[in-house]
């Protein structure tokens, strides 16, 4: 006759039960002839030792959980850091390396494990990366190189690779571990200061030059005019005339080179400067020139410094302040011959 439900059968013992069946002492007690005190007892200890396992094992578990969040974070933190990381193996192969790496060099990660890293270095790079590699593998120290990298499109981009050996005991092998960042905007800073010293100190040499030149140009051109006002020879007065035009082209050309100078010039390079002694150089420096043309004209000059002894020092470029005195000095004396 069947019952109204079957009996269920028993479930087969777990491989985990059958290990542990096996581990069994033949000394274990036996229940049978324990008392029913003693009985009790066991059955608390085991309920004791049943919630300890209990919160050892959600001990564990939370841990579990701290060691996955921690690794996330830190797969995070390697992955997306502003710098690339790449673990290279003493030939060179690259064995491990961020996503910010691969994007750097314009490629999937996975098209640049087990690659040379050297691909995407320039040619006229590679040796230095070589010797940088070589050395640090060998002494075990840091070392830190530039080079131009080139991405898998063909772009270029200037890199600085900062290295350190990393031994592996398992394997018992010595890994290079580098960190690489983008230094373009940097180099490109680097060249346009440069590019800049160089137009400053270019413009300082003409504003020298122009200076001395001008100084020349102007003893020329007054030697000329004197020359113009004693002589009544038409051929000589042609040839004067001559002198003064291409003097004054001469001057336009010193006030272009000025111009080109004062474009890269800073207030940095100012000095103090005494304006007494800057207007007597000036009168020293003309003299020759207004001394002549007076007495040639029968006229009578005077330079009056009266009031001057109270003028304090300025900040200037005293060699264009000099240059400006001299160009007023000239046309006054121009306008009253």
């Amino acid at each position: 006759m069947k019952k109204g439900k079957e009996e269920q059968k028993p479930k087969k013992p777990s491989p985990l039960r059958k290990r542990a069946e096996k581990k069994l002492k033949p000394e274990t007690i036996d229940i049978k002839r324990l008392s029913d005190e003693e009985v009790r007892k066991l059955a608390h200890e085991l309920q004791v030792h049943q919630i300890e396992l209990d919160m050892q094992n959600e001990e564990l578990r939370r841990s579990q959980l701290e060691l996955e969040d921690s690794r996330d974070r830190y797969s995070r933190l390697y992955d997306f850091a502003p710098v690339g990381y790449f673990t290279i193996s003493e030939n060179g192969i690259v064995l491990e390396a961020n996503l910010t790496g691969a994007k750097m060099l314009g490629v999937e990660r996975r098209e640049l494990i087990d690659k040379p890293l050297g691909l995407f270095i320039m040619k006229e790079d590679q040796d230095i990366y070589y010797k940088q590699r070589t050395m640090i593998c060998k002494t075990k120290n840091r070392g830190t190189c530039e080079l131009r990298m080139v991405r898998k499109d063909g772009t270029q981009f200037n890199s600085q690779l900062e290295c350190v050996a990393a031994h592996d005991t398992g394997e018992n092998v010595t890994r290079c571990m580098a960190i690489m960042s983008d230094i373009t905007e940097r180099k490109e800073m680097e060249e346009a200061l440069l590019h800049s010293e160089k137009l400053k100190s270019l413009g300082t040499i003409a504003a020298g030059i122009a200076h001395e030149f001008n100084n020349n140009l102007a003893i020329i051109i007054g030697s000329a005019e004197l020359l113009d006002i004693v002589k009544d020879d038409k051929g000589l007065k042609k040839g004067i005339n001559t002198i003064i035009k291409a003097g004054g082209n001469g001057a336009e050309i010193v006030k272009k080179m000025v111009t080109f100078a004062r474009a890269g010039e800073c207030t940095s390079n100012y000095i103090l400067a005494d304006i007494n002694y800057l207007i007597e150089q000036t009168v020293d420096f003309t003299m020759p020139r207004w001394k002549n043309m007076a007495q040639s004209k029968g006229i009578n000059y005077h330079i009056d410094t009266d009031g001057m002894t109270d003028v304090p020092e300025v900040l200037c470029n005293s060699t264009e302040l000099t240059a400006v005195f001299i160009n007023i000095m000239n046309n006054s004396f121009r306008g009253k011959t």
